[in-house]
């Protein structure tokens, strides 16, 4: 049985998501996009999430970072060493619903205080990394 505390946490973050503005001392500013998804926040890079949300750029590249744990969710502050040194602040954060969600292709709505409507997240295969193309779904 999982204990009341445990289970309220793996609870209290579901369909939510973040993003954290992260001025790191070897790459500079960008933001980390996390989506809770299966009790763990789910995480992509990315430079140009606030022109996006504006939208003076269409499509954003995003590169798929290590999963995090819930905690990361109401945290901001500093790392203080590693190659994330830097400070870190919480840019937006909502709740999200998520229409499609598969390895290749996610669709999903966000309902923040920034970044709100839905967008697609879709695996793009140029490059080293595992990396996406963000982009907002055309309204009908």
């Amino acid at each position: 049985m999982i204990p009341i505390i445990e289970a309220f946490r793996n609870t209290k973050y579901k369909n939510k998501f973040l993003i954290h503005e992260h001025l790191a001392d070897k790459v500079g500013l960008h933001y980390d996009i996390r989506i809770e998804h299966n009790g763990k926040l789910e995480s992509w890079a990315c430079r140009y999430i606030p022109k996006l949300i504006d939208g003076t750029k269409k499509k954003i590249l995003i590169i798929l970072q290590p999963t995090h744990e819930l905690d990361w969710f109401d945290w901001s502050g500093e790392i203080k060493e590693g190659y994330g040194k830097g400070k870190v602040s919480i840019f937006d954060k909502g709740s999200v619903k998520k229409i499609k969600w598969e390895d290749n292709h996610k669709t999903i709505e966000f309902k923040g205080t920034k970044l709100k409507g839905i967008y697609h997240i879709i695996r793009y295969t140029g490059g080293k990394r595992t990396q996406f193309l963000m982009f907002k779904a055309k309204e009908n």
